[in-house]
């Protein structure tokens, strides 16, 4: 080493590994002059971690583990995973445990001197292809760090010496870092650590709630480009303008100033600035050593960009500052509701729907599918919302068709490119259980199968039948011992130590790492631990399949060894079939299949071979997820919560003379209607909608006894509600369990080896919400407020779309007054309608906070 003298050691796994491997083995073997690893002449070994630190003073070190986490999303990272995807090399590896046997022999040896020098070279062309040498080495010249930080992946530290040579520039003097104790105080807790995962201090990015189902119509994508690092060009934020030192850190200041000039905002204006000068250059160069030159080079200034917000947000950034960060999403959040509003202010035909949005982007359902005539209206859009904007923009990032929203950052669809004159259909999915690790290979080829029946453009129908004849075909295939046993593996990450775990016996992987540990092997926190679930069958003897889980979890590598095994003796590890179909195949699978009316968890179910009895329940989200769409619902203004509230649950108003029904007509086709439609026709509940009544359309609020059977109505609607809440039944949410109890001695299923908790069937939440239908039933006030923004909605959108085009309709519709369509002395009535539901919903504990509850234990 000292003779080669090299500038730079690579290895993967170096910095948790092979340092200390090396150092460990210098040690036992007494090795003189131990620090030539480095460059710097050092007499005592390096003995608190990491041991790294220091042990190769004046080399870089290349961790190719470390920084492909960085720059490149996979499965696992280990060396054979990444050979296989970036590098399509299988790669052999050798068992740790064989190691003693193959070092006895000289074709052993030979064989891991030939597998170590191999793996050298794989680690070399991994480096080469990620360009982590020359990407490292662009952020370092940029940021003016060190570069074997840069090299170690520490972002927010790059971002705080390029903020510090900024500041210094212009004669600034920055503060001081908080040491550990002064953040301790200012915390004020004695507890402090880093690895924790911690619940965000102050709101992010707004998520628009979807309009979950199938749209096979064309979708538009609209992006903010670079949206954070805009924000703060926008609104010119900054140490500098912003007064956040005389705020609290929970309060949101004010928008600064935006004529005067400031560091932050020229800083990120600098960089988004040469990376549009460097991807220009880009687009016209031929040369293809230039051209990777120019695209490390852009890359670099757009890594550094994105990240200079984080610094912000980041507790142990020297550049740490909460009201900052909190208003950049503050406005963020502004931007998006913004880009939502002028977007469905547009008049087309058919209008277009904001159908999801995400921190960033909005979704635009077009409802045509002429190709061009979508771009026209994305591009018409993006004028629109960018109007009053120097630097944010709002792009067309994107076309969708045939678009599968499920929920919440959860869709597959079809991307359309137009290529050398040829539309293509790329498939896009985020967020679905088929790219997460914690599903089996199985499962995903499940769904993406599913998706490329649905997603094929072909008859629902169709799409369905092979969608069956798939599950009863893998079904077969399971049976009949048929499938790989690669299929089954699952993958799921280490957070911390595995020995740190207090809850270890309920984790299946956690137990495989510590059954590792035992047998010698290197675990560690970040690694991924594949395993597979088993019935353990030995010496004649089936373990019950009701074992814990946790118990049930074994190794790969175990199965894989058993595999070689010749006679069935030996062979004791079985995977669990049944276990597979019912926790990793049908779930997805039937989650997937969710907004699809063809068909229903039940007969996927019967095509897996599983009772269909026991899965007529919808496969739904997760309790976390249920909550999280509960409190969305109480957040929505009442004709957003209840626009496509369940018939079932509307209140069925009659009028007295012709006993037609206000809600719940079945002929009713048109959606919710309350006090006044967003039509011509003004208001639509207080009066007979029977054109041949004989009443001549007297309104259903009529004299006193109508009052009175309107609230004995309520009152009874009601009752069955609060009878169910008051049952207090319990179910468990693992879409696979169907266990319901009223037994509330715990949150966890009680059943024997389920993970699942028990959730309530009809939460105070749901109760609530049916009152607050009610109470919007008779909201005079809201209706009348939301009629007249409605008209104003309707003349700025024509308004915009006559500027945009001269041939646009020469008048519009616009709802009436409200007021005017009442009949007389209905206003007092409704008045009295509202206050009676207002004192029942008083009657309900939900939005109250008992304090003598809250703070029991203190006494």
């Amino acid at each position: 080493l000292q003779a080669i003298d090299p500038d730079v050691l690579l290895a993967h796994n170096l910095h948790r590994f092979h340092i200390e491997l090396l150092l460990q083995r210098i040690s036992a073997t007494g090795v003189k002059h131990w620090s030539r690893i480095g460059r710097l002449r050092k007499t005592k070994m390096p003995t608190s971690h990491p041991v790294d630190r220091g042990a190769a003073c004046g080399r870089l070190l290349c961790d190719t583990w470390v920084s492909a986490k960085e720059l490149v999303h996979e499965k696992t990272y280990t060396l054979t995973e990444l050979a296989r995807t970036r590098l399509s090399i299988t790669r052999q590896e050798i068992d740790p445990r064989q190691t003693p046997a193959k070092m006895r022999t000289s074709l052993g040896l030979l064989e891991m001197i030939d597998n170590a020098c191999k793996d050298s070279w794989i680690t070399f062309e991994l480096m080469f292809t990620l360009a982590i040498l020359p990407l490292t080495r662009q952020l370092t010249e940029l940021c003016g760090n060190l570069w074997i930080r840069s090299l170690q992946s520490r972002r927010a530290e790059r971002n705080e010496y390029l903020l510090l040579h900024e500041f210094h520039k212009k004669k600034f003097i920055v503060p001081e870092p908080y040491t550990k104790r002064e953040k301790m105080r200012l915390k004020g807790s004695t507890e402090s650590s880093s690895s924790s995962r911690k619940k965000a201090q102050y709101s992010g990015g707004l998520v628009l709630e979807p309009k979950k189902g199938f749209y096979e119509k064309l979708v538009l994508l609209l992006d903010y480009a670079s949206l954070y690092p805009s924000l703060i060009q926008e609104y010119n934020i900054c140490f500098t303008t912003v007064k956040h030192w005389e705020l609290g850190e929970d309060e949101i200041p004010p928008e600064p100033n935006r004529n005067t000039e400031s560091v932050l905002p020229s800083v990120i204006g600098h960089l988004l600035k040469r990376r549009r000068a460097v991807k220009s250059l880009l687009k016209d160069e031929r040369n293809p050593d230039l051209r990777t030159s120019l695209d490390i080079r852009q890359k670099a200034l757009k890594l550094v960009a994105n990240s200079m917000y984080g610094c912000l947000g980041f507790e142990n950034s020297r550049f740490y500052c909460k009201p900052m960060a909190a208003l950049i999403t503050a406005l963020g959040r502004k931007s998006l509701t913004t880009a939502k509003e002028k977007a469905e202010m547009t008049l087309y035909d058919p209008p277009v729907e904001v159908i999801y949005g995400d921190t960033d982007s909005i979704m635009v359902h077009t409802g045509i599918d002429d190709l061009a005539k979508a771009r026209k209206i994305g591009h018409e859009i993006r004028k629109i919302v960018n109007k009053p904007f120097r630097f944010m923009e709002l792009e067309l990032d994107a076309i969708y068709k045939d678009m599968l929203l499920l929920r919440k950052k959860k869709y597959a669809t079809n991307v359309v490119i137009e290529r050398d004159g040829k539309v293509i259909l790329e498939r896009e999915v985020k967020g679905l259980d088929l790219v997460r690790r914690d599903w089996c290979t199985l499962s995903k080829d499940a769904g993406n199968v599913l998706l490329d029946a649905l997603l094929s453009g072909q008859p629902r129908e169709e799409a369905v039948a092979k969608i069956h004849d798939y599950l009863t075909d893998l079904k077969k295939k399971l049976t009949a011992n048929e499938i790989a046993t690669g299929k089954f593996i699952i993958t799921k990450g280490l957070t911390k130590d595995p020995k740190a775990y207090t809850d270890a016996k309920t984790q299946p992987h956690v137990q495989v790492a510590l059954q590792m540990l035992k047998e010698g092997l290197f675990v560690r926190s970040g690694e991924h631990i594949p395993y597979i679930i088993v019935i353990n069958r030995s010496g004649g003897t089936e373990a019950s399949s009701d074992t814990s889980l946790a118990a049930r979890a074994v190794h790969v590598s175990k199965v894989l060894r058993q595999s070689e095994k010749t006679t069935p003796k030996e062979k004791f590890l079985h995977i669990d079939i049944e276990w597979y179909i019912t926790h990793q195949i049908l779930p997805p699978v039937a989650r997937l299949c969710e907004p699809i009316a063809e068909t229903s968890p039940g007969q996927l179910a019967e095509c897996l071979g599983l009772d269909p009895s026991k899965f007529h329940r919808t496969v739904a989200a997760t309790a976390s997820e249920d909550i999280d769409e509960a409190n969305i619902e109480l957040d929505r203004k009442d004709p957003e919560r209840f626009s496509d509230y369940p018939r079932e649950d509307r209140l069925p108003l009659r009028c007295r003379h012709c006993q037609l029904r206000g809600e719940n007509d079945e002929n009713e086709t048109r959606k919710w209607k309350d006090i006044f439609n967003l039509e011509v026709d003004g208001a639509y509940m207080v009066r007979c909608h029977n054109q041949n009544c004989r009443c001549g359309n007297i309104d259903l609020v009529g004299d006193n006894d109508d009052i009175a059977r309107i609230m004995n109505s309520i009152r009874v609607h009601f009752r069955p509600y609060l009878q169910r809440f008051y049952r207090r039944e319990l179910q468990c949410d693992d879409p696979m369990c169907h266990t319901r109890t009223r037994a509330h001695w715990s949150t966890k299923c009680p059943t024997l080896g389920c993970q699942g908790n028990l959730v309530p069937m009809y939460s105070s939440s749901a109760l609530y919400q049916q009152l607050s239908y009610y109470k919007s039933l008779f909201n005079l006030d809201e209706a009348e407020k939301r009629l007249n923004l409605e008209r104003t909605k309707r003349e700025e959108a024509y308004q915009i779309r006559l500027k945009s085009d001269s041939k646009a309709m020469k008048g519009i519709d616009l709802p009436l007054n409200p007021r005017d369509g009442l009949p007389k002395g209905s206003e007092k009535r409704f008045e009295l309608l509202y206050n009676f539901v207002d004192d029942l919903m008083h009657t309900s504990g939900h939005h109250f906070v008992n304090l003598s509850n809250l703070f029991a234990f203190s006494q």
